[in-house]
C-alpha cells in the first residue's frame, strides 16, 4: 500500500467524524465565539471543511511563500459548510489517490521572504496540515457544540450524549 494509499484511508475514515460535528451545528449559532478572540463557529466550521482543498494547493509547489492568514470567512448555513467540505475532500482524494511515494517523500519548503520557514517531506506537510490540523479544530467545535448544549458526537468512542458501543 502506497503512502498516499495509507493516508486516503486515515482521510476518509476521519472525514465521518468530522461530518458528525459538523452537522450538529446551530444554524443559528454560526455567529457564536467561544471568546473574543476565538474564531466564530462559521468561520472555525468553513476553516475545517476548506483546509483539505487548501492543503492540495499548497503542495503542488515544491516551495511557496508564507499565506497571508487574514480574517477567515465564516459559513452561514450547512450547506454551505457541507459544499465546501465535499469540494475540499474531492481534492485530497485526487492529490492522495495518484500521489507517488517518491513526489510525497521529497521535500516541500514554505518561506517568508528570504528565510526558510519550513522545510518537511511533502507527506508530513499533508499530514501536520492537512489532517492534524483538522483534528484540532474539530475538538474545538466539539467543546462549542457542548457549550451551546448541543449534544456532541462520538468521534473516537462514546461521548457524553452518544455511545456507538451501545444498542438502544
Amino acid at each position: 500500500m502506497s503512502i498516499g494509499q495509507q493516508l486516503l484511508a486515515e482521510f476518509e475514515q476521519e472525514l465521518h467524524a468530522t461530518r458528525r460535528v459538523l452537522e450538529r451545528l446551530p444554524e443559528d449559532k454560526y455567529s457564536w465565539r467561544a471568546h473574543p478572540t476565538s474564531m466564530s463557529v462559521g468561520q472555525l466550521a468553513l476553516h475545517i471543511a476548506a483546509t483539505p482543498a487548501g492543503v492540495t494547493q499548497m503542495i503542488q509547489m515544491d516551495q511557496i511563500d508564507t499565506p497571508a492568514f487574514g480574517e477567515q470567512p465564516a459559513a452561514s448555513n450547512l450547506s454551505e459548510v457541507m459544499s465546501a467540505l465535499d469540494q475540499s475532500s474531492a481534492a485530497m482524494r485526487q492529490t492522495l489517490s495518484s500521489a507517488a511515494d517518491s513526489w510525497l517523500t521529497a521535500p516541500w519548503v514554505m518561506m517568508a521572504g528570504d528565510k526558510e520557514v519550513l522545510r518537511v517531506p511533502r507527506v508530513a506537510m499533508i499530514r501536520s496540515v492537512g489532517m492534524n490540523h483538522i483534528y484540532h479544530h474539530r475538538g474545538q467545535l466539539a467543546m462549542c457544540l457542548r457549550m451551546l448544549g448541543v449534544p456532541v458526537p462520538s468521534v473516537y468512542g462514546a461521548s457524553r450524549d452518544e455511545n456507538p458501543f451501545v444498542q438502544n
